[in-house]
């Protein structure tokens, strides 16, 4: 990396709190901004007519899936208004991307037909919960729903099984093609 990069800007807690609130327009709609690519990184883009203003680091964490501390360095780069063009901020070999697995809650109102089922002890459905820790599914259908546990783990076991088919039918279906 050349030594503009953003490791030299400035990182006082000042400075941090500021960043926290950038609303602007996502720089990520293009594959290779600030060094970040869909091969290297698995990232996702923004479309590139999105004129959205918005707080960046959520955004760059919760959409792009970007690791906090790797969205505040993004972050840091629009605030001195780097050029996503030219400016590279990570290696090819970086390990930005969260990988831990996101789920979507089964009572979410876009995934309550997958699972065909909604137990009538449970509450706060449709869920309003966007996306869950894979690992903490059960307890979420435990605490926000009101499943007991065997419930819980048998909804969530169902509602994974379902979601592997289906992603394995859209994987064979697109080999098809």
């Amino acid at each position: 990396m050349d030594p503009t990069t953003v490791e030299s800007l400035p990182d006082n807690r000042e400075y941090a709190i500021k960043r926290k609130n950038i609303l602007r327009q996502c720089p990520l709609t293009f594959d290779g901004a600030f060094g970040l690519t869909k091969e290297k990184h698995s990232l996702q883009l923004c479309p590139v007519d999105n004129t959205v203003r918005r707080s960046l680091v959520g955004h760059f964490i919760k959409k792009h899936k970007i690791k906090k501390s790797y969205a505040h360095r993004v972050c840091q780069a629009v605030q001195h208004n780097q050029d996503p063009k030219t400016k590279k901020l990570f290696k090819e070999n970086e390990d930005v991307i969260e990988r831990e697995h996101h789920v979507s809650c089964p009572f979410n109102s876009n995934m309550i037909h997958l699972i065909g089922l909604c137990p009538a002890q449970s509450r706060n459905v449709p869920c309003q919960l966007k996306s869950i820790r894979s690992l903490s599914l059960v307890l979420h259908l435990v605490k926000r729903h009101n499943l007991s546990t065997q419930a819980a783990r048998e909804v969530a076991e169902n509602y994974r099984e379902k979601l592997s088919r289906m992603i394995s039918s859209n994987d064979n279906d697109n080999l098809s093609h």
